[in-house]
Formats: C-alpha cells, sequence, structure tokens
C-alpha cells in the first residue's frame, strides 16, 4: 500500500532503490529492490549484492545490468507489421533490455530475433530489431498479470507499453515474509557467511529459518532469531549496541620497569593497562636504562583489547681497566680478567663492581658505572701504596726532622702515609750537633725512631804573655794561661785576660763546634806607653753564610764598628734563620739563655717579610720608624753582648742590617738599610711570643688587568714536581694558584708550607681524588670539608675555591660545595699535558690557546710540564700578559 501510495505520487509504475555500501573487509557492494506497482498486488524483487566498481564508467555499466535484471520486461510498441499471416512488433524495450532470442514469452511461442547489431556500452538508444512472433497483452490490461487468457494480438496499437512475461524472469520475494529494520540503518545482515543484504530488508521464510546476524561499524554485532511470521508481511525493529567509543591497551616488556610514554605522554613502568584509549594508530615508546629504545605502532579498535609485548635489548659498551701502576689484578663483577690493562667488551651499561689487588698497595674496592656512548672508554684507577708510620723521638725534645728532601715537624712527631722501605733520617736542633740514622718502615706498623742528641762544643786555646794570667769567659773566672777550656758552647763569648801590674786584654771570641779557637795575647805593663792599638785576635773573612741557623764572627773592639759584616744571600729566595745572642740589662747573668732571631722569608711577589722574635715575649713597647733609606726597630730591655753586629743582605730591597745597643736604660735598635723606593709595614703576630714582623715591598707597575692569567695545577702536591714549581714560579717572580688533594698534603706538609710562605693560593682539590659524579653527595661533602681542614691547619686560611676531579661535576655536587661555601673553579685553557710527552708541544699549545682572563690548567707531577713552564711564562709575559690568582684575576674582572 506505501509503494503504491508513492507510485501514484510520482505517476511512476515501478519504484526502484537502491544502496551502496562497505563490507567489513572494505569491499564496497551496490544492492537493489524493486516494487511493481501494476498488479493489483504489488510484486517485490531484490537482486543479492553486487560488487561497485571505483571508475565511473564501470560504475554505469553495473548500475545499468542491475536495472535490466530487476525491472519486469516492459517495453513500448514502435511498430506493428503484419505480413503473410504473421505478425512482426518493433518494440523500444524500457531501460534498454534487449529481448533475447532464447526468451520464452508465456505461452504464445518464441519470437525470433532477426537481426541483432551490437549493443552499444550506454543507453539510452533506440534498439533496432525485428521480433517475429506473437505477443498477447493490451495496454489497458497493464495491471493484470499476462497468461494465456489474455487478449489477442489485435487490441496492441503502435504507442502502447505492453509487459511481458517471461519464462525466465526473476523470482519475486515469496509471501509471507520479513521486513528487518535496524537502528542503526543500514546494518549488514549474515546467514553464515553468505551476505543477505542491508537493512531495511526484505526477507522470505525460507531465508530467515536460521540464526542471522547484523552487523555495523562501531556495533557489536547483533544475533537475530526470528519468530514464525504472524502476518503476510512482518516488521522487525532490531536496536544494536554501539561499541564504546574507546579501546584498552595492555604493555608488557621484558625487562619489566621500562618507561612507556604512547604519543609522547608517559603511560608509567611497565607492565601497564591503559583502558581508556583512543581508536587509531598510535606510537608506543618503551624506554629504560641501559637498553636499546624500542618503537613500535599500536593499532586501537573501539571495544577492543589490544596487547603489546616489547623485548629490549641490553646496551653495552667496550672498555678498557687500566691501573696505575700497572699489572694489578682485575676482578669485574665476581669474574676474574687478569693483569691491567684489562678489556671488557660489550660491558653492559650500568653499575659494576670492580676490585684491583697488587703486592704492596692496597686493596681497591670500588662500584663503577658504566656510561653509554659509541667509542671504546678507558677507566683509570690510581692505587694507593701500602702504608707505614714513623714515629720520631729526640733527647731532648724539639728537633727539626727531615728526610726525603723534605723536613717533617719538631721531636716528637709522627709521620703517617710512608711508602715501607729503608729512609735515613736526621735530627737537628740549635746548639747539638745534627743527627742520622737509617730506619726501616714496615708496612701497616709504626716504627719508633730515637735520637739522643749531643750538645755542639768547641775548645779555646789561650796562651800568653807572660803565663800564669786569669782567664774569664763571659765574666766568669775559668783559670791562669796557659789554658785550654773544654766543652764551650759555640758562639760568641767575651773573653778577658787580667793579670795584676799589667794591662788588661778583652775581645770577642767565636767558638765553633768541634773546632779549637786559639787566642794568642801579649800583656804590657800598665806604666808603658804603646802607641797603636791594643793587639787583637784576627776577624775572620767575610764569607756567604749557608742556610739555616746563622752565627756571627768575631769582630773587632767591643765599641768599633767592625770591618765587614757577613754576606746574607736571600737572592734564590729561600727562608734564612739568623740568631745573636742577647742580654738583660738587668740581669746579665741570664744573657747566655736570651736569643735574638732574625727570620727572613722571601715572597714570590718579590716582597721580603724580616721577623724578630726573642725567647721570650717581645717586648710590647717595640717600635717601628721608616725614613728615607731605612727602617728601624727599637726593643727595649735587651742589649747585644757585642756592639755593633749586623749583616751584609744580597736582596732585591733590603741591602744590610745592623743592630746597635741605645739608651742608657738598654735598649737594641735594628737598622734596616732599604732600596730606594721600598715600602715597609709591620704587624705584630698573635701567638705568644708577639713576633715583630716587618713586610717591605717595591711599588710595582700596576698590573695589566685587560690581560691578566690565572695558573693553576691541579692533584698537588707531589714530593719532586711541586719542589721543582715553586722554585719556577719564585725565580720567575709568578704568584700561581694551587688544587690541593688533602691526604696528599698531610703526607708532604712541608711543600704546602712553603707555597703559603711564597704567596701562593691554596684551593680545595677533595681529599682522597674521587670522581664526584660517581659518589654520593653526602661523601661529597665530606671529601671537600677534610680538605678544607687539611688546609686550614697547615696554612691557617680556609680555601674558598675548589675544582672536582677530572673536572666531574653534577647538580648535587655543586649543591654540597656550595653549602660549604666554595666556589666552583673551571678552566679555560686545558692541553691535556699528562697526556702529551713534548715540553716544547705543551708550551705551544698553551700560548697559542691563551686569551685574556683565561684560567690556564695544568699539573706539576708532570714532568714535561715543568720542563714547559719556564717558556709559558715568558712567550706570554711578551705579549703582554701578567699572572695573578683566581681571587686576583676575578676581582679585576677576568
Amino acid at each position: 500500500g506505501a509503494a503504491r501510495l508513492v507510485a501514484d505520487q510520482l505517476n511512476a509504475r515501478v519504484l526502484v532503490f537502491g544502496v551502496i555500501f562497505t563490507d567489513p573487509a572494505r569491499q564496497r557492494s551496490l544492492q537493489m529492490s524493486a516494487v511493481d506497482c501494476r498488479p493489483r498486488t504489488p510484486r517485490l524483487y531484490a537482486l543479492p549484492p553486487q560488487p561497485w566498481p571505483d571508475a565511473p564508467a564501470q560504475q554505469r555499466s553495473a548500475l545499468l545490468s542491475n536495472l535490466q535484471a530487476l525491472l519486469p520486461p516492459v517495453g513500448r510498441v514502435l511498430a506493428i507489421i503484419t505480413a503473410g499471416g504473421e505478425t512482426t512488433l518493433q518494440l523500444f524495450p524500457f531501460a534498454g533490455m534487449p529481448f533475447r532470442a532464447s526468451t520464452a514469452y508465456a505461452a504464445y511461442g518464441a519470437l525470433q530475433e532477426e537481426a541483432t547489431p551490437e549493443r552499444p556500452e550506454y543507453l539510452p538508444v533506440l534498439w533496432k530489431g525485428a521480433y517475429a512472433g506473437k505477443l498477447l497483452t493490451a495496454a489497458e490490461h497493464l495491471d493484470d498479470v499476462i497468461d494465456a487468457t489474455s487478449p489477442d494480438v489485435a487490441q496492441i496499437q503502435v504507442g502502447d507499453l505492453v509487459g511481458l512475461l517471461l519464462t525466465e524472469e526473476i523470482t519475486p520475494v515469496p509471501s509471507p515474509g520479513y521486513l528487518l529494520v535496524s537502528e542503526p540503518p543500514l546494518a549488514q545482515v549474515r546467514k553464515g557467511d553468505q551476505v543477505l543484504g542491508l537493512t531495511p530488508l526484505l526477507l522470505s521464510r525460507e531465508q530467515a529459518t536460521d540464526q542471522l546476524t547484523l552487523a555495523s561499524e562501531d556495533y557489536n554485532d547483533l544475533p537475530v532469531q526470528l519468530p514464525p511470521p504472524e502476518a503476510l508481511l512482518q516488521a522487525t525493529q532490531l536496536v544494536m549496541v554501539p561499541l564504546p567509543l574507546v579501546g584498552s591497551l595492555v604493555v608488557t616488556t621484558h625487562p619489566a620497569g621500562a618507561t612507556l610514554p604512547l604519543d609522547g605522554q608517559n603511560l608509567g613502568a611497565s607492565p601497564v593497562t591503559e583502558e581508556a584509549v583512543k581508536p587509531g594508530t598510535h606510537t608506543l615508546l618503551a624506554t629504560l636504562p641501559g637498553y636499546q629504545p624500542v618503537e613500535r605502532q599500536i593499532a586501537i579498535s573501539r571495544g577492543e583489547r589490544t596487547t603489546a609485548e616489547l623485548i629490549l635489548e641490553r646496551l653495552t659498551r667496550d672498555l678498557t681497566i687500566v691501573s696505575k701502576p700497572e699489572g694489578a689484578e682485575v676482578t669485574w663483577d665476581g669474574q676474574a680478567l687478569g693483569k691491567a690493562p684489562a678489556t671488557i667488551a660489550k660491558a653492559p651499561i650500568g653499575k659494576h663492581s670492580l676490585k684491583l689487588t697488587l703486592p704492596d698497595y692496597e686493596e681497591l674496592v670500588r662500584e663503577v658505572e658504566v656510561a653509554a656512548g659509541d667509542q671504546p672508554a678507558e677507566m683509570l684507577f690510581e692505587l694507593a701504596r701500602v702504608s707505614g708510620t714513623l714515629r720520631v723521638v729526640s733527647t731532648p725534645a724539639g728537633a727539626q726532622v727531615s728526610f726525603g728532601g723534605q723536613t717533617h715537624g719538631a721531636t716528637p712527631t709522627e709521620i703517617t702515609g710512608l711508602i715501607p722501605g729503608e729512609y735515613e733520617v736526621s735530627a737537628s736542633l740549635v746548639g747539638y750537633r745534627p743527627a742520622q740514622q737509617k730506619v726501616t718502615v714496615r708496612p701497616r706498623e709504626t716504627t719508633t725512631l730515637e735520637f739522643s742528641l749531643l750538645r755542639q762544643a768547641g775548645r779555646i786555646s789561650i796562651k800568653t804573655v807572660p803565663v800564669g794570667v786569669t782567664v774569664k769567659l763571659d765574666g766568669k773566672p775559668q783559670g791562669t794561661t796557659p789554658l785550654t777550656l773544654e766543652d764551650v758552647t759555640p758562639g760568641e763569648h767575651t773573653l778577658r785576660l787580667e793579670l795584676t801590674g799589667l794591662r788588661p786584654w778583652e775581645g770577642k771570641v767565636t767558638v765553633v763546634d768541634g773546632e779549637t779557637t786559639e787566642i794568642q795575647v801579649g800583656l804590657l805593663p800598665l806604666q808603658m806607653e804603646i802607641a797603636g792599638a791594643q793587639p787583637a785576635p784576627a776577624a775572620p773573612a767575610t764569607v756567604p753564610v749557608a742556610a739555616g741557623d746563622l752565627h756571627p764572627g768575631a769582630y773587632e773592639g767591643a765599641d768599633e764598628e767592625p770591618a765587614s759584616f757577613p754576606l746574607l744571600d736571600l737572592s734564590g729566595g729561600h727562608a734564612r734563620s739568623w740568631t745573636i745572642a742577647l742580654q738583660r740589662p738587668g740581669n746579665p747573668e741570664a744573657s747566655a739563655a736570651e736569643k735574638l732571631q732574625l727570620h727572613f722569608q722571601p715572597h714570590a711577589d718579590g716582597g721580603l717579610t724580616v721577623s724578630l722574635r726573642t725567647t721570650a715575649a717581645l717586648s710590647p713597647d717595640a717600635t717601628v720608624e721608616q725614613s728615607p733609606g731605612l727602617v728601624s726597630a727599637c726593643v727595649p730591655d735587651v742589649r747585644l753582648l757585642h756592639n755593633p753586629s749586623g749583616l751584609q743582605v744580597a736582596d732585591a730591597n733590603l741591602r744590610s742590617l745592623r743592630l746597635t745597643n741605645t739608651g742608657p736604660e738598654g735598649a737594641l735598635r735594628v737598622d734596616l738599610s732599604i732600596t730606594t723606593g721600598v715600602k715597609a709595614t709591620y704587624t705584630r703576630s698573635a701567638g705568644p711570643s708577639r713576633d715583630l714582623e716587618i713586610r717591605l715591598t717595591r711599588p710595582r707597575a700596576p698590573l695589566n688587568r685587560q690581560k691578566m692569567v690565572a695558573l693553576t695545577f691541579d692533584d698537588t702536591p707531589f714530593p719532586q714536581g711541586t719542589g721543582r714549581l715553586l722554585d719556577i714560579l719564585r725565580e720567575h717572580r709568578v704568584v700561581a694558584t694551587l688544587f690541593v688533594v688533602g691526604n696528599k698534603a698531610a703526607r708532604y706538609p712541608a711543600l704546602i708550607r712553603r707555597a703559603q710562605n711564597e704567596g701562593h693560593s691554596l684551593q680545595n682539590h677533595s681529599y682522597t681524588h674521587p670522581n664526584f659524579t660517581q659518589v654520593a653527595p653526602a661523601e661529597v661533602a665530606l671529601e671537600l670539608t677534610q680538605c678544607n681542614q687539611v688546609l686550614e691547619t697547615l696554612t691557617g686560611h680556609k680555601p674558598t675555591w675548589y675544582r672536582p676531579p677530572g673536572g666531574a661535576i653534577n647538580a648535587q655536587a655543586r649543591a654540597a660545595a656550595g653549602e660549604l661555601g666554595l666556589r666552583f673553579a673551571g678552566w679555560d685553557v686545558n692541553v691535556h699535558d699528562y697526556n702529551t710527552p713534548s715540553a716544547k708541544t705543551i708550551a705551544d699549545l698553551v700560548v697559542a690557546n691563551t686569551r685574556p682572563g683565561d684560567i690556564i690548567l695544568l699539573h706539576d707531577g708532570v714532568r714535561p710540564t715543568m720542563e714547559a713552564l719556564p717558556d709559558i711564562i715568558q712567550r706570554l709575559r711578551t705579549q703582554g700578559f701578567t699572572f695573578g690568582t683566581l681571587d686576583q684575576l676575578f676581582s679585576s674582572g677576568g
């Protein structure tokens, strides 16, 4: 009824409709149906789905072919020809459907095709052909089914529309049947593997006997079992359940724990289940430290659970374990690899355990981390020699201990960290004879060495004319001549010879340890007039004074100007001391115990410090005055035994030093003759001795701040190299910054004190030289703190800069150093001198790469570097560069 209503509204007799759809296999198909409204009861026709091509021309052919197969055989009469008792009809077939010779039309006999040209590819065109045979139908009876009882052929006229009943006509849908309607529409209806069509769809009872399945994209498949029909055409409404808008994803990795970004958004560590993933193709990435990243494209469907299993491949790196010294036995992750250098092929990235063992060296056990990289890596580990401890005592105590070219404090003292073996140790104490002993230091033991020092003593042999003269030494009677005085303390003494009736003789005598000083004097009667001066003992010639404590020689008359003073040579930059006996004006008997020591300390910047120190605390009333060419210090309450005394000095600032008694109450005057332009400043030390320190400096031309550079030396001190470094810097008047390893500084304190005294900057390079990026922040803080403590103990100053070993640094190490108030010190010029055997190459690279304000990194433990250093300094100075410490460089804006 609905079809007939639509047909009447459209003035149509046959309604045709078709649907183009895509099946699950992504193949497009065309399904066509038709309703023939001419009979009183409309007939329904349907074709199974046909492939739908992509090309437009093929699409037209497919559509026409379906129309021809679907429409009832209908045509319009173009001509009626009767000849010889036979009637021939010429027809234009509806929709271009030709009549076939093999088709029988009702029961009226077959029409014979007389001539059939080739059918054109596309219609409409007139189909020219002649057909013989009888055809019984009538235009007015089009609503009737054509059969044998139809009217005869005479009723057919030209222009009539005739329907033809074919013996091979398309089978109409039998009744009763089903009309399947779905929500959503155009759902595919399947019976097993057979596709029946798309909804809305007419089905026969036979087609619906078995279970059907409705399928539509984005919806769950719906199984359908239709009940027996209760009407001629039973409509069934089916509602499908839509699929969820998302799918789910389950990811596992081997090994587990990998980070899983999906399209750049992190899902977490594997294994991971993500319940809501947008349908489509996604990029999944798996990353795990020490493993090669894996990327995969993952397709997610709505309502489906997708699983992905990723296998990660371990990252490896070739590396070589090197020990210093070579030959250590290497154990890697519990496996023995032989002697270093040992090569490990494809070592997994990550942390490993390492053990190095070598006779006479401490076992090294460490956790090391292999980092990713393309090039083979070399890991160098320096082994610590098994050490022992030497304890040195002396009688009396306070002797200075030295061996190996270094001083090691005063007895009793304990020297730790010594390489086992034999040492020749010397002990020296003012007033006592130096002593030497050999001692063997054993590993991990404390060896005690005892010195019994013998007091220094000389002899004075006195002969007089006449004999029987009374001898007084330092005011004490000793006997009568001829006389030999034994066990006389070395130094300067006052000798007086007296005999009744003769003119007394008095003079200064210098006694040398282990030697005999001979005095021959002839005394004259008091009543005799003698022209000229009284004979006196011969004074020693002026000679250079050796290092160590200096003792003045014997000079002419007690109140006369001496002919000359000994020479004190400071031009080499070495520290010197000079000790002279004093007396207290109110206590002459105690004069032998009273001493004045003058200590001379040259500085790398060209300055000189002269320190005045007395046995007891220096008087707080000591004063210093300066006039052109002269600096004078006045120390009350002490006097010289021999007046005057002094030294000639070889130094750029100080020419001579003269000591005289002055003032009726007793005072010592120290005059320093200085060169023009020298400036003097003085301070009093904070200790109980209250030493008076006079600093002599020559005004220098302003530093070229724009071309200042800083020489820095790492891993110091070295037993040989650091002493050579300080000699070179002193010779060239250059100050530098030394980055000190704390445990080495504790072993060689004399080198550290010397560097401090010569004006160099001593800064923090850790206590044991570890890699800061491979230890915990707490260990970094401990390393820096211990090094600070050692340097502050040895120098009195706390470091302000630090340089991590090898320059290895991270945020945690920076934070640990920052909490200690230390500033990071990098570098601008690093020629890797420890890998550069040629001194010339080192010098050329440093000079070629240095720019104003640069920090230059070198190592005083590298022999070629020490050979190159004088050349580096001279060539940079020629280019106008000046040298300063890090503090000086950064205070100048460098």
